[in-house]
């Protein structure tokens, strides 16, 4: 009943849904497994998926190219997915403020009170693990930003403001 054209538009269409699902069951695989890190050169992840093959089995395609591919684009999604974490918890923690640079040059004291704090966070680990130069780089960036914008508005001013809207 439906024409050439329709016909290969619908394959297509389950083809790359098929596609995407064994994809997101790859990333699943992935993020799940707790030899395989976002870090890690695809050579050493291969091997694990070599050894482990049964698990990969269901989820890894038939073209190398595309499961490494696959692995890369997990790493970029992970990478973004943990520096975004790391973000929303330094902008929760209440112990750095507009205030810390200036604590910082006074003294290490304050800055050992933010790493008692934020070593606690399984964010902070994850991150640790992952990058501590990037991590300790966003931690400078954040007491930064804090520092250059200066004392936070009155929350009663904020509330007006947002009433004016």
């Amino acid at each position: 009943m439906l024409d050439k054209t329709r016909k290969e538009s619908l394959y297509d269409d389950h083809i790359k849904s098929l596609e995407r699902k064994r994809r997101d069951a790859f990333f699943h695989v992935l993020d799940n497994h707790e030899k395989i890190t976002p870090m890690m050169r695809w050579r050493d992840a291969k091997r694990i998926i070599q050894d482990e093959e049964e698990t990969f089995m269901k989820v890894a395609s038939n073209s190398e190219r595309k499961v490494e591919k696959d692995f890369r684009d997990w790493q970029e999604r992970r990478h973004d997915q943990l520096t975004d974490e790391f973000k929303e918890m330094l902008s929760e923690t209440k112990i750095i403020t507009h205030k810390s640079k200036k604590l910082m040059e006074e003294g290490e004291q304050h800055m050992k009170d933010i790493l008692a704090v934020l070593e606690n966070d399984k964010r902070w680990v994850r991150m640790t693990a992952m990058s501590p130069s990037e991590r300790d780089r966003m931690l400078e960036d954040h007491i930064d930003i804090l520092n250059r914008k200066g004392t936070p508005p009155p929350p009663t001013q904020q509330e007006r403001e947002r009433r004016k809207l």
